[in-house]
């Protein structure tokens, strides 16, 4: 009978293999300059993917950031002719919020608007809407100037 030696267990290494090599940034892609917001690198061609070491790495995005403008949006709590009743108002809503009073003339005759604003969206106008009337200036309005 034929006799069988049992082989002993070995282990097997592990090899780890290196991380791929990071490219560098093609020389023409946008830097933003997030402090002030201003492109200072444009590209002058369109950007094409490229093939490093049998990888295909797809074109970076280039973005471009603009300042926002403030928007035109406004709630106008009340206006008033008579300078004490705007105050009255703003007191009322300064648990609410930051109100300003304007002065403006119309058709000859002064008066004193309650307003709060520039409000970023739609949706924050119609939401602070609601808190501004549940405090008491059921005549709130949202206006674009």
């Amino acid at each position: 009978m034929p006799s069988y030696t049992k082989t002993p267990a070995t282990r097997i290494a592990q090899a780890q293999l290196p991380p791929p090599p990071v490219p560098a940034r093609p020389p023409n892609v946008a830097v933003i300059d997030e402090q002030s917001m201003i492109r200072r690198q444009v590209p002058a061609h369109p950007i094409k993917g490229e093939d490093i070491g049998g990888r295909f790495l797809p074109a970076p995005q280039v973005s471009t950031i603009e300042k926002v403008r403030p928007s035109g949006i406004y709630i106008q709590a009340g206006s008033f002719s008579v300078a004490e009743n705007a105050e009255r108002l703003r007191s009322k809503l300064g648990h609410v919020t930051k109100t300003d009073i304007s002065q403006t003339l119309v058709g000859g005759r002064t008066f004193y608007r309650v307003r709060i604003g520039p409000i970023g969206t739609v949706d924050e106008a119609d939401q602070l809407l609601g808190r501004v009337v549940g405090a008491g200036a059921g005549e709130a309005k949202i206006i674009v100037d």
